[in-house]
């Protein structure tokens, strides 16, 4: 569940290209396909506009939901609470949560692993972040909204966390898989807040390697956020490349939005958020994404970002954040 962008490190990584898991869009068979408007995916001759809710099934949903699945989603719901209690709480508008529901839906649709049930809430906390927890519970805060000056960047971010997920980046030898290997050892089916409490601990021994008078500190909150690698982070940066090849979003928009990222920190002293802790050096990250725009396939259309306006109008762009970078 690390945020947004990735600023923190103080030593180069290599390009992205020379991970072997890079997913390139000139290699995907959905890139510059709008998935709504393809006739070959079943979808009503509607116009790009109406995006279908995120109920609704699309072609990349027909995977069913393995145990494996099942047991990650109860953990995401059953720690979601927490995560929006300590985020500042819901933002207290229906009407604004909706426009952030519409305006994720297409990015949820495309993704790899859109057979989970997607949900995202909106946060009332004025700080830059994005978070995505175990089975798909996405949590965006009001300020990262005010950071972003065209929906493209604030897809890019999106895409980012949505390729953790993907990747299972919090429950691949994690402590959320230490958590489920925990709870079926001891005979337990349901993963309450109760439960997931109670085991915290255990999973946190089993997880982080510590001095014998150490004690276990993982709580609620911790549980995707801590685990990630650079490596990690570097594989959800790039899935924002496959996302956008999917629906025909230009990759320099993400381009515009690490070098924003990359200003907030020089603002803050070079002292970058706490979130940021585990991702590549801002400098790298903006190179690597520059170099990803520069081989990606420009779309011949612009998207339509369902929602946006409404979340605009009511969260205007921080003036030094202004314009696309």
């Amino acid at each position: 569940m690390t945020g947004a962008a990735a600023l923190a490190a103080h030593t180069a990584l290599p390009a992205f290209a020379q991970f072997p898991g890079a997913i390139k869009p000139q290699n995907d068979p959905y890139a510059q396909v709008d998935p709504y408007a393809d006739p070959r995916n079943g979808f009503p001759s509607t116009p790009q506009s109406a995006v279908p809710s995120q109920g609704r099934k699309s072609p990349f949903q027909g995977a069913p939901l393995t145990d494996e699945d099942k047991a990650e989603i109860e953990v995401g719901r059953a720690a979601l609470r927490y995560w929006v209690k300590q985020g500042g709480g819901p933002y207290p508008d229906e009407r604004l949560q909706k426009a952030l529901r519409d305006y994720c839906a297409p990015l949820f649709a495309v993704a790899e692993r859109s057979n989970l049930p997607w949900a995202v809430v909106l946060l009332n906390d004025p700080s830059v972040n994005a978070s995505a927890g175990p089975g798909g519970q996405v949590m965006v805060n009001i300020g990262l909204i005010h950071m972003c000056d065209h929906p493209a960047e604030l897809a890019s971010v999106l895409a980012h966390e949505i390729g953790h997920v993907d990747f299972r980046h919090s429950v691949n030898d994690g402590p959320v898989s230490e958590l489920i290997k925990l709870a079926r050892e001891k005979g337990m089916g349901r993963y309450t807040p109760e439960l997931i409490e109670k085991l915290i601990p255990e999973a946190a021994m089993e997880n982080v390697s510590r001095a014998a008078d150490e004690k276990p500190k993982l709580d609620i909150f911790d549980l995707a956020e801590n685990g990630f690698t650079r490596q990690d982070e570097v594989q959800a940066d790039e899935h924002v490349a496959m996302i956008f090849s999917r629906l025909g979003i230009d990759m320099r928009y993400a381009v515009s939005m690490h070098k924003k990222l990359m200003k907030l920190n020089d603002d803050s002293g070079g002292e970058p958020p706490v979130f940021l802790n585990n991702h590549p050096a801002s400098a790298d990250r903006v190179d690597a994404t520059a170099m990803l725009a520069a081989t990606s396939p420009k779309p011949r259309t612009e998207f339509v970002y369902v929602g946006w306006d409404v979340l605009k109008a009511a969260f205007p762009t921080t003036p030094k954040f202004k314009g696309i970078f």
